[in-house]
Order: C-alpha cells, then sequence, then structure tokens
C-alpha cells in the first residue's frame, strides 16, 4: 500500500517560464512534487534555501533581451543572497 503523506518540496527550479521549469524536472527524472519553480524573484522571497537544492537554467532564456537577462540575473542574486548553492543546467 502507497503512503499519501504529503512530500515535502526540498528541490526549487529557477527558470524564466514555468513549461521550461517543468520539462527540465520530467528529463531529469524529479518527482514535481517535491520541487518549487520560481519564475519570478517574488516566488524566492521568504525562503531560506541553504538547505535546498537549487537549479538555475542557464541560457534557456526566451527572448535574450537585455531586460530579460538581468530579469534572470537578479534573480540568481536573490537566490543566492538567500543562501543557496546554485547549480546551473546548461542547455
Amino acid at each position: 500500500m502507497q503512503s499519501t503523506r504529503a512530500v515535502r518540496p526540498f528541490r526549487f527550479v529557477i527558470a524564466p517560464t514555468v513549461r521550461q521549469a517543468q520539462l527540465f524536472i520530467q528529463f531529469s527524472g524529479y518527482d514535481p512534487r517535491e520541487c518549487r519553480i520560481a519564475t519570478r524573484v517574488q516566488d524566492l522571497l521568504g525562503y531560506r534555501l541553504d538547505s535546498w537544492e537549487t537549479w538555475f537554467l542557464q541560457r534557456m532564456w526566451p527572448c535574450r533581451t537585455h531586460e530579460d537577462v538581468s530579469h534572470m540575473e537578479e534573480m540568481m542574486w536573490r537566490a543566492r543572497a538567500c543562501g543557496a548553492d546554485i547549480r546551473r543546467w546548461w542547455t
């Protein structure tokens, strides 16, 4: 009999879009219930990420305008300020 207890998320995926994060989770073989997705700086607020596995999807930015790049860099620096040890996934 399978347990129905809730799974505590312990993995953060920082990506430009939710779909890209979902594809990363799927292809990595992670359980989606164990993952949180951050696409905005506000998604990182209130978390202490020093005990979370944090993935930053590098080079998956859809448009790569200056604004898009600065937004993703801001998210990376915010995650680091919250204590994250960032792991990069290159495309």
